[in-house]
Order: structure tokens, then C-alpha cells, then sequence
């Protein structure tokens, strides 16, 4: 009788150590620990922390990412939902594995360029998609073309192109340099808001939720390079049009988020 008590209280002791590894960050830059659970809705994933007893639920895209038994999850954009992927290889290109239609396992398989853009793995028609999507790396590029390479070799792929991208030559340079210019634009403009957010959560008025509801989601679609909508930019201008000691801020930002660069 003691040993099956001594096993169950090891079992526990287990599993309580496993929920408190995992982890959610939030944007920017939060974390709370507890157990973590992906649930798939229509068009964008929900994560829910259990932490005390107690629940609470997020949107994707209110995440910088999740860790759960050490496996990180971050969203992604899919066709026209957004998923909790599951992060593979990163680099300047990443792999990320997503669950299929009807699938409960992640056999899918998203490339993500630090520039933000993506594309899916396809099962057919590789060679073409590959080859178009890689043509910055001739070298990676033309072993995909002429068959060297196919689908089985996908982390080969990956690897021999980041490798590519950080020797630093002719075009392949330029777009490493491009892709660190949109990422210090990007980090400045996620900066500007999470600044402005405070401005806005530190007055008092009736529609302070629902403005500060706006700048998360703006500063969301932000980290994933996606341009902010106008509707979206005035709403925001009409929720704040009393604040007139936030106004030159307000200005001020939209500017900078209507910037293309």
C-alpha cells in the first residue's frame, strides 16, 4: 500500500512540475506560468491558462508566443484564420507545424521569412512553389529545381538557405539588410504603441476599453507584419476624439503606422 501511494505521489508531484513549465507570453512582454491549452476556433485560435484554480482565456494574437512542455507555439496566419503554430527550426526562415483540416496531429508544415512573409508547404506542385519561394538563394534554389532536394528534405532546405542568407553576397546581402530595416521599423512601431497604451489606460473615460482593445489588436497585427486597417485606425481616432491631451500622441502614431515602410 505504501509503494502505490509513493508512486502516486510521484506521479503527481510530475505533472504539477510539467503545468507549471509551461508558460504564455503576452504582448508586451508578460509572462504567466500555469497549464496551457490550444483550442482551435473558425477563424483564430484561443489559449487558455489555468493557473490558482482559475481560468483565462486569450486570442492568438494577443500572444508574443506559448510554451508547453518546452515546445514553443506562436500564430501564424493560415489562408484566412489565425493558428497557434508550432515553432520547428528557427532562423531567417522558420519552419512551423500546423494540425491539418480534421487532423488532431501538426503534419502541416509553414515557412516564415523574418520579414514576416510565408508560405505553405505544399504537397504538390513543391518543386515550382519551392523554387520561386527560394529563388533569393540560387544555390538552394536550383538543388530544388533539378530534384536534389524534395519535400523530405525540408529542414535540409531550411538550414542550407538560412546559411546562404547569412554569408552575406550580392542580392542575398540585400535582403538580409532589407529584412533587418523592416524588422527595427517594426520593433519601433510595436514600441510607439505599447508608450501610447499607457498614455491611454492612465485616463479615465468611458470608452477606454474599447480603445485599448483597438491598440492591442493594432499592435498584434503589428508583430505580424500586417497592415493596419484604415476602419480600424478611425475608430480609434473617434474614441479618443475627447482626450485632447493625448491628441498630438494620437496624431503622431497614426502616422507612423500608416507608413508603408
Amino acid at each position: 500500500m505504501k509503494i502505490f501511494c509513493l508512486v502516486g505521489f510521484f506521479v503527481f508531484v510530475t505533472l504539477a512540475s510539467s503545468a507549471q513549465s509551461d508558460f504564455i507570453v503576452k504582448l508586451p512582454n508578460d509572462t504567466l506560468y500555469g497549464e496551457v491549452r490550444i483550442q482551435s476556433y473558425d477563424q483564430q485560435d484561443r489559449i487558455q491558462l489555468i493557473a490558482n484554480k482559475k481560468k483565462e482565456n486569450f486570442k492568438a494574437t494577443q500572444l508574443a508566443f506559448v510554451s508547453i512542455k518546452g515546445e514553443i507555439y506562436k500564430a501564424q496566419k493560415l489562408e484566412n484564420s489565425i493558428r497557434m503554430m508550432k515553432l520547428l527550426k528557427e532562423g531567417f526562415l522558420s519552419i512551423y507545424a500546423f494540425k491539418v483540416e480534421n487532423q488532431s496531429s501538426f503534419e502541416g508544415r509553414m515557412l516564415v521569412r523574418k520579414d514576416g512573409t510565408s508560405m505553405e508547404v505544399p504537397n504538390l506542385s513543391f518543386k515550382k512553389a519551392m523554387t520561386a519561394y527560394l529563388a533569393d538563394c540560387k544555390t538552394v534554389s536550383d538543388m530544388i529545381k533539378n530534384g536534389s532536394y524534395s519535400r523530405n528534405d525540408l529542414e535540409k532546405i531550411v538550414d542550407d538557405y538560412n546559411t546562404c542568407m547569412v554569408s552575406g553576397s550580392g542580392e542575398i546581402a540585400s535582403v538580409k539588410a532589407k529584412s533587418e530595416e523592416q524588422s527595427t521599423i517594426q520593433n519601433e512601431k510595436i514600441e510607439m504603441i505599447n508608450d501610447f497604451t499607457k498614455k491611454v489606460a492612465a485616463l479615465d473615460f468611458e470608452s477606454r476599453k474599447d480603445a485599448l482593445e483597438i491598440l492591442q489588436d493594432m499592435q498584434s497585427k503589428v508583430s505580424r507584419n500586417e497592415t493596419i486597417p484604415n476602419y480600424q485606425v478611425e475608430a480609434l481616432k473617434s474614441l479618443l476624439a475627447a482626450q485632447q491631451s493625448i491628441q498630438p500622441d494620437l496624431e503622431k502614431l497614426i502616422s507612423v503606422l500608416k507608413d508603408k515602410g
